[in-house]
C-alpha cells in the first residue's frame, strides 16, 4: 500500500479565479467571431459569427476537458500554482 501524498486543497479564491482564467479565452472566441462577423453586414452574418464562437469554444472546451483529465493542468491552474488531482495525487485521468 502506497502512502498517500502530502496534498494541500486550494482556496476557494484559488479555484474560483482559475475557472475565471479558463472560461475566458472562450468568451473571447465568441466575442471575435461575432465582431469579425458582424464587419461582414447584416443580422444573418452576426448569428453565423455567434454559431461559429460557439463552436471554437466548444473546442476549446474539449481540449481544455483532455488536457486537465491527462495532466491535472489548465492555464488557470497553471496561473494560480495549483492542479487537479485524483485521490491518489496523480491526474485524475
Amino acid at each position: 500500500m502506497e502512502p498517500s501524498p502530502n496534498l494541500v486543497n486550494a482556496t476557494a479564491f484559488q479555484r474560483v479565479a482559475a475557472k475565471v482564467l479558463d472560461v475566458l479565452p472562450s468568451a473571447a472566441l465568441v466575442i471575435a467571431a461575432t465582431l469579425l462577423f458582424s464587419l461582414a453586414g447584416g443580422d444573418e452574418a452576426q448569428a453565423l459569427g455567434w454559431g461559429t464562437g460557439a463552436v471554437l469554444a466548444g473546442g476549446y472546451a474539449l481540449w481544455l476537458w483532455i488536457w486537465e483529465a491527462g495532466s491535472g493542468k489548465t492555464p488557470g491552474n497553471l496561473a494560480l500554482g495549483i492542479r487537479t488531482t485524483g485521490g491518489n495525487g496523480q491526474a485524475p485521468g
